[in-house]
């Protein structure tokens, strides 16, 4: 998965792998964001910028991450869920900035 920020004409200020990676939703956090997805089974772990996370039992988790307005990973878990493969399908983000995960 690459993350990007474009401006209205076009122009990438920043674009960041996140790997090994499935599938993700993204929603705005004020002037932050956030990305939440599953990883694909049977991965040891998945790099989100400057953090490691380790799925359970490589059977395929949902993680959620929040990033700055500039592309930084300000925090990012992986450790909530079930030793079975989670599979996300939404993640939505609140008026009082509250995210909420569903899968």
């Amino acid at each position: 998965m690459i993350l990007a920020k474009f401006s209205d004409v076009g122009t990438c200020f920043f674009a960041k792998s996140i790997t090994p990676f499935g599938y993700g939703r993204i929603d705005a956090l004020g002037n932050d964001f956030i990305i939440a997805g599953h990883t694909i089974p049977g991965i040891d772990s998945i790099r989100i910028d400057t953090i490691t996370l380790v799925p359970h039992n490589q059977s395929g988790d949902m993680f959620c991450s929040r990033f700055d307005s500039s592309g930084n990973v300000i925090w990012a878990t992986i450790d909530w869920g079930t030793t079975t493969y989670d599979i996300l399908t939404a993640v939505l983000v609140d008026s009082l900035f509250g995210i909420y995960t569903y899968g």
